[in-house]
């Protein structure tokens, strides 16, 4: 399984962050990978998209909410490999590597109030993929993850109306 997982302080008081996160079409917006996204009743439909070298990687990621208690939230769905990276890697299409693979995700995050500073956000993300799948994955977690996550600290600082310099990153560590 790969993981990924970072936090950020915030300055703004506990229930305001929790509001943030309770609205998913705001929240979205704040990932810097995101295309697009759509609300199928309980799914929750984005298209992501990243540059791993010259090769552009699309892939459609289904998640929904599976857990949700005062100040944590789980999801979990699919990131689906889509026809981008298939027909761009080889044209004949890559040994071990079909069109329709697909790796499981599980997407977790905590809210930490910090007395008088604001609030810890914890968030993590874990991709259970196989074979070749799995070393693209791995290829971005390892190149594309920490910018993508700094970016994504800094759209929620702005999010929030904040000024706080506070980041802490750091991939493969263990889940929420």
């Amino acid at each position: 399984m790969l993981a990924t997982s970072g936090e950020v302080l915030v300055a703004c008081g506990l229930e305001d962050a929790w509001a943030l996160f309770n609205r998913f079409d705001e929240v979205a917006t704040l990932i810097p990978t995101l295309k697009a996204i759509e609300f199928k009743g309980d799914e929750i439909w984005a298209t992501m998209g990243v540059q791993l070298g010259v090769i552009s990687v699309t892939s459609k990621v289904m998640l929904q909410v599976v857990h949700i208690a005062p100040w944590r939230i789980t999801a979990e769905g699919w990131s689906f490999l889509g026809e981008t990276i298939h027909t761009q890697i080889n044209k004949n299409g890559p040994a071990g590597l079909e069109k329709d693979a697909k790796g499981k995700i599980t997407i977790h995050l905590e809210l930490e109030p910090v007395n008088g500073v604001g609030v810890l956000v914890k968030y993590a993300a874990e991709v259970d993929a196989f074979g070749r799948l799995k070393r693209i994955y791995q290829s971005i977690l390892k190149t594309k993850a920490p910018p993508l996550m700094e970016e994504f600290a800094e759209r929620l600082r702005a999010a929030l109306d904040i000024g706080v310099d506070i980041s802490l990153t750091s991939l493969e560590g263990p889940p929420l």
